[in-house]
């Protein structure tokens, strides 16, 4: 599970910094009896969903997929909002069995206190070139 999350975060940071133009990031792990959520929110520019996905099927909107792939196979759900012009927000929610229920609280302990259980990051400015 651990591994598939850090993808989901690793796509959704590297789609940001690509295309968002966002000035800030925020993360947000919070692990329950029942079920881990992972948000991922940007201020970036954001897109219209319905041409990423008419996209897709020329091969842009990948790593989109890839999330919502990787969510599914943790038998969890991931939920892409978007707007042009207000940012992007990603909800991951991953049920949580027995087995996996005691590390996941544990892992989401141990991260909470060193994150205060929320995480910002600024994006550094892309640098433009200038047209003459």
């Amino acid at each position: 599970m651990e591994l598939h999350l850090f993808r989901i975060i690793q796509e959704a940071v590297n789609n940001i910094t690509k295309h968002a133009r966002a000035k800030l990031i925020r993360l947000q792990l919070q692990v329950s009896k029942d079920a881990v959520v992972l948000k991922i929110q940007d201020d970036g520019q954001g897109f219209d969903p319905v041409a990423v996905e008419a996209g897709r099927k020329i091969r842009h909107g990948l790593g989109l997929t890839n999330m919502r792939e990787r969510a599914l196979a943790m038998d969890g759900e991931c939920e892409i909002n978007a707007q042009p012009g207000r940012g992007t927000s990603i909800l991951v929610r991953v049920p949580l069995s027995r087995d996996q229920n005691s590390n996941a609280r544990e892992s989401g302990k141990s991260s909470a206190k060193k994150s205060g259980k929320n995480a910002r990051a600024r994006v550094p400015n892309k640098t433009r070139a200038s047209s003459p």
